[in-house]
Protein backbone atom coordinates (compact mmCIF):
# COMPACT_ATOMS: atom_id res chain seq x y z
CA UNK A 1 0.00 0.00 0.00
CA UNK A 2 1.45 3.33 -1.10
CA UNK A 3 1.03 6.26 1.29
CA UNK A 4 1.43 9.95 0.54
CA UNK A 5 2.19 12.24 3.51
CA UNK A 6 1.19 15.89 3.87
CA UNK A 7 3.67 17.92 6.00
CA UNK A 8 4.81 21.58 6.08
CA UNK A 9 2.45 22.60 3.28
CA UNK A 10 3.60 19.98 0.74
CA UNK A 11 2.91 16.38 -0.22
CA UNK A 12 5.67 13.81 0.08
CA UNK A 13 5.94 10.23 -1.09
CA UNK A 14 4.62 7.80 -1.94
CA UNK A 15 6.07 5.49 0.73
CA UNK A 16 5.41 1.95 1.80
CA UNK A 17 4.01 1.02 5.22
CA UNK A 18 7.43 -0.16 6.41
CA UNK A 19 9.05 3.08 5.34
CA UNK A 20 6.39 5.17 7.09
CA UNK A 21 6.77 3.09 10.25
CA UNK A 22 10.52 3.66 10.14
CA UNK A 23 10.03 7.40 9.61
CA UNK A 24 7.74 7.60 12.65
CA UNK A 25 10.29 5.70 14.71
CA UNK A 26 13.12 8.05 13.69
CA UNK A 27 11.00 11.14 14.36
CA UNK A 28 10.91 12.35 10.74
CA UNK A 29 7.11 12.24 10.83
CA UNK A 30 4.59 12.30 13.62
CA UNK A 31 1.79 9.79 13.99
CA UNK A 32 -0.70 12.69 13.83
CA UNK A 33 0.50 13.84 10.37
CA UNK A 34 -2.00 13.30 7.55
CA UNK A 35 -1.60 10.49 5.01
CA UNK A 36 -3.49 9.53 1.84
CA UNK A 37 -3.98 6.09 0.29
CA UNK A 38 -6.09 4.89 -2.60
CA UNK A 39 -7.59 2.28 -0.31
CA UNK A 40 -9.36 4.82 1.91
CA UNK A 41 -9.61 7.68 -0.58
CA UNK A 42 -9.20 10.44 2.02
CA UNK A 43 -6.60 12.00 4.32
CA UNK A 44 -6.20 10.21 7.65
CA UNK A 45 -3.66 10.33 10.48
CA UNK A 46 -0.69 8.02 9.97
CA UNK A 47 -1.58 6.17 13.17
CA UNK A 48 -4.74 4.90 11.42
CA UNK A 49 -2.91 3.93 8.22
CA UNK A 50 0.15 2.17 9.63
CA UNK A 51 -0.03 -0.53 12.30
CA UNK A 52 2.49 0.14 15.09
CA UNK A 53 5.38 -2.30 14.97
CA UNK A 54 6.96 -3.95 18.03
CA UNK A 55 9.97 -1.66 17.58
CA UNK A 56 7.77 1.41 17.97
CA UNK A 57 6.17 -0.02 21.07
CA UNK A 58 9.65 -0.51 22.54
CA UNK A 59 10.44 3.19 22.31
CA UNK A 60 8.66 3.89 25.58
CA UNK A 61 10.80 1.25 27.29
CA UNK A 62 13.99 2.84 25.92
CA UNK A 63 12.95 6.23 27.27
CA UNK A 64 13.17 4.93 30.83
CA UNK A 65 16.91 5.65 30.83
CA UNK A 66 16.18 9.28 29.96
CA UNK A 67 13.61 9.60 32.75
CA UNK A 68 15.99 8.03 35.27
CA UNK A 69 18.73 10.43 34.13
CA UNK A 70 16.57 13.50 34.74
CA UNK A 71 15.60 12.18 38.17
CA UNK A 72 19.28 11.66 39.08
CA UNK A 73 20.08 15.18 37.84
CA UNK A 74 17.42 16.71 40.10
CA UNK A 75 18.61 14.65 43.07
CA UNK A 76 22.17 15.80 42.40
CA UNK A 77 21.14 19.44 42.49
CA UNK A 78 19.23 18.91 45.74
CA UNK A 79 21.99 16.96 47.56
CA UNK A 80 25.07 18.76 46.25
CA UNK A 81 25.46 20.77 49.46
CA UNK A 82 25.85 17.63 51.58
CA UNK A 83 29.66 17.61 51.30
CA UNK A 84 29.50 17.07 47.51
CA UNK A 85 27.28 13.96 47.80
CA UNK A 86 25.36 15.13 44.72
CA UNK A 87 28.36 14.40 42.49
CA UNK A 88 27.45 10.70 42.69
CA UNK A 89 24.07 11.49 41.12
CA UNK A 90 25.79 13.59 38.43
CA UNK A 91 27.98 10.60 37.55
CA UNK A 92 24.90 8.37 37.36
CA UNK A 93 23.19 10.94 35.11
CA UNK A 94 26.24 11.02 32.83
CA UNK A 95 26.15 7.22 32.48
CA UNK A 96 22.39 7.16 31.81
CA UNK A 97 22.77 9.82 29.10
CA UNK A 98 25.31 7.59 27.32
CA UNK A 99 22.88 4.66 27.62
CA UNK A 100 20.10 6.80 26.13
CA UNK A 101 22.28 7.76 23.14
CA UNK A 102 23.13 4.09 22.58
CA UNK A 103 19.39 3.20 22.45
CA UNK A 104 18.52 5.59 19.59
CA UNK A 105 17.57 8.43 21.97
CA UNK A 106 20.31 10.71 20.62
CA UNK A 107 18.56 14.06 21.14
CA UNK A 108 17.45 13.26 24.69
CA UNK A 109 20.89 11.85 25.54
CA UNK A 110 22.72 14.96 24.28
CA UNK A 111 20.32 17.26 26.18
CA UNK A 112 20.78 15.21 29.34
CA UNK A 113 24.60 15.14 29.19
CA UNK A 114 24.74 18.88 28.41
CA UNK A 115 22.49 19.66 31.38
CA UNK A 116 24.66 17.48 33.61
CA UNK A 117 27.85 19.33 32.66
CA UNK A 118 26.30 22.76 33.17
CA UNK A 119 24.68 21.80 36.48
CA UNK A 120 27.97 20.40 37.79
CA UNK A 121 29.84 23.56 36.80
CA UNK A 122 27.26 25.89 38.36
CA UNK A 123 27.15 23.92 41.61
CA UNK A 124 30.94 23.88 41.83
CA UNK A 125 31.19 27.65 41.31
CA UNK A 126 28.48 28.36 43.90
CA UNK A 127 30.17 26.03 46.39
CA UNK A 128 33.53 27.81 45.94
CA UNK A 129 31.86 31.23 46.29
CA UNK A 130 30.23 30.09 49.54
CA UNK A 131 33.57 28.92 50.92
CA UNK A 132 35.26 32.17 49.88
CA UNK A 133 32.52 34.31 51.45
CA UNK A 134 32.71 32.36 54.69
CA UNK A 135 36.50 32.74 54.79
CA UNK A 136 36.29 36.51 54.25
CA UNK A 137 33.63 36.88 56.97
CA UNK A 138 35.74 34.85 59.41
CA UNK A 139 38.85 36.91 58.62
CA UNK A 140 36.99 40.16 59.25
CA UNK A 141 35.60 38.84 62.50
CA UNK A 142 39.06 37.84 63.72
CA UNK A 143 40.71 41.11 62.70
CA UNK A 144 38.09 43.19 64.52
CA UNK A 145 35.80 45.93 63.33
CA UNK A 146 36.92 49.33 62.04
CA UNK A 147 35.32 52.38 63.63
CA UNK A 148 33.36 54.48 61.15
CA UNK A 149 34.39 58.03 60.39
CA UNK A 150 32.73 60.83 62.34
CA UNK A 151 33.74 64.39 63.29
CA UNK A 152 33.84 63.44 67.01
CA UNK A 153 36.30 60.58 66.38
CA UNK A 154 38.41 62.77 64.12
CA UNK A 155 38.53 65.55 66.73
CA UNK A 156 39.43 63.08 69.49
CA UNK A 157 42.27 61.54 67.47
CA UNK A 158 43.61 64.95 66.42
CA UNK A 159 43.53 66.28 69.97
CA UNK A 160 45.20 63.17 71.35
CA UNK A 161 47.96 63.22 68.74
CA UNK A 162 48.93 66.85 69.44
CA UNK A 163 50.79 67.58 72.67
CA UNK A 164 49.20 70.06 75.02
CA UNK A 165 51.38 73.17 75.11
CA UNK A 166 52.57 74.23 78.55
CA UNK A 167 52.63 77.90 79.60
CA UNK A 168 56.08 79.46 79.40
CA UNK A 169 57.09 81.67 82.29
CA UNK A 170 60.07 83.93 82.46
CA UNK A 171 61.72 85.14 85.61
CA UNK A 172 62.23 88.89 85.35
CA UNK A 173 65.91 89.83 85.54
CA UNK A 174 65.38 93.46 85.06
CA UNK A 175 62.51 95.86 84.63
CA UNK A 176 60.33 95.95 82.72
CA UNK A 177 59.13 92.47 83.64
CA UNK A 178 58.44 90.02 80.83
CA UNK A 179 54.79 88.97 80.66
CA UNK A 180 53.92 85.28 80.52
CA UNK A 181 52.44 84.11 77.22
CA UNK A 182 50.25 81.04 76.83
CA UNK A 183 49.97 79.43 73.39
CA UNK A 184 46.60 77.74 72.81
CA UNK A 185 46.18 74.97 70.25
CA UNK A 186 44.47 75.87 67.00
CA UNK A 187 40.90 74.67 66.87
CA UNK A 188 40.34 71.59 64.71
CA UNK A 189 36.58 71.32 64.96
CA UNK A 190 35.77 73.49 61.95
CA UNK A 191 38.08 71.55 59.59
CA UNK A 192 36.72 68.16 60.67
CA UNK A 193 33.12 69.37 60.35
CA UNK A 194 33.82 70.66 56.84
CA UNK A 195 35.30 67.33 55.78
CA UNK A 196 32.31 65.48 57.20
CA UNK A 197 29.84 67.74 55.36
CA UNK A 198 31.79 67.30 52.09
CA UNK A 199 31.66 63.54 52.50
CA UNK A 200 27.91 63.60 53.13
CA UNK A 201 27.35 65.81 50.10
CA UNK A 202 29.35 63.50 47.84
CA UNK A 203 27.40 60.52 49.19
CA UNK A 204 24.03 62.17 48.50
CA UNK A 205 25.15 63.09 44.97
CA UNK A 206 26.26 59.52 44.24
CA UNK A 207 22.97 58.16 45.61
CA UNK A 208 20.95 60.54 43.41
CA UNK A 209 22.93 59.44 40.34
CA UNK A 210 22.35 55.79 41.19
CA UNK A 211 18.59 56.35 41.57
CA UNK A 212 18.51 58.21 38.24
CA UNK A 213 20.28 55.34 36.47
CA UNK A 214 17.89 52.85 38.07
CA UNK A 215 14.87 54.89 36.91
CA UNK A 216 16.26 55.10 33.36
CA UNK A 217 16.83 51.33 33.31
CA UNK A 218 13.28 50.66 34.50
CA UNK A 219 11.87 52.91 31.79
CA UNK A 220 13.97 51.16 29.13
CA UNK A 221 12.79 47.75 30.38
CA UNK A 222 9.18 48.92 30.26
CA UNK A 223 9.56 50.14 26.67
CA UNK A 224 11.19 46.86 25.66
CA UNK A 225 8.42 44.84 27.32
CA UNK A 226 5.77 46.89 25.52
CA UNK A 227 7.48 46.30 22.17
CA UNK A 228 7.60 42.55 22.82
CA UNK A 229 3.89 42.47 23.71
CA UNK A 230 3.01 44.35 20.50
CA UNK A 231 5.10 41.95 18.43
CA UNK A 232 3.45 38.92 20.05
CA UNK A 233 0.02 40.45 19.40
CA UNK A 234 0.86 40.92 15.71
CA UNK A 235 2.08 37.33 15.42
CA UNK A 236 -1.07 36.07 17.11
CA UNK A 237 -3.27 38.09 14.72
CA UNK A 238 -1.40 36.64 11.71
CA UNK A 239 -1.84 33.14 13.06
CA UNK A 240 -5.58 33.67 13.59
CA UNK A 241 -6.01 34.97 10.02
CA UNK A 242 -4.05 32.02 8.64
CA UNK A 243 -6.07 29.51 10.65
CA UNK A 244 -9.34 31.07 9.46
CA UNK A 245 -8.23 30.91 5.79
CA UNK A 246 -7.10 27.32 6.28
CA UNK A 247 -10.45 26.27 7.81
CA UNK A 248 -12.42 28.02 5.06
CA UNK A 249 -10.30 26.35 2.35
CA UNK A 250 -10.61 22.86 3.84
CA UNK A 251 -14.37 23.22 4.40
CA UNK A 252 -14.86 24.41 0.83
CA UNK A 253 -12.50 22.14 -1.14
CA UNK A 254 -12.23 19.20 1.33
CA UNK A 255 -8.47 18.94 1.05
CA UNK A 256 -5.46 20.30 2.97
CA UNK A 257 -4.59 23.94 2.69
CA UNK A 258 -1.68 24.15 0.18
CA UNK A 259 -0.03 27.33 1.50
CA UNK A 260 2.50 27.48 4.33
CA UNK A 261 1.96 29.88 7.25
CA UNK A 262 3.67 33.28 6.81
CA UNK A 263 5.17 33.32 10.32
Amino acid sequence: MQIRIYKDGEQRGPYTEAEVARFIKNGAYDKHDLGFTARYGKWLPLSELVNPSPELEAVSAKSSAVKAGWICLILGLCTFWLLGFGFLFFVATFILSIVAMCTNQMKHGIALITSTVFASAICYVMFMMLIFGSSVALARKLSGGIQPYSPQNYQTITTASQPTPQPITFTPQAPPPVQTQVVNPAPQTSTAQQQYEDGQKAHRQAENERLQRLQDQQMANAREETAKKEQKQQEWNQQQRYDQLKRDWENKYHRPYPFAPPY
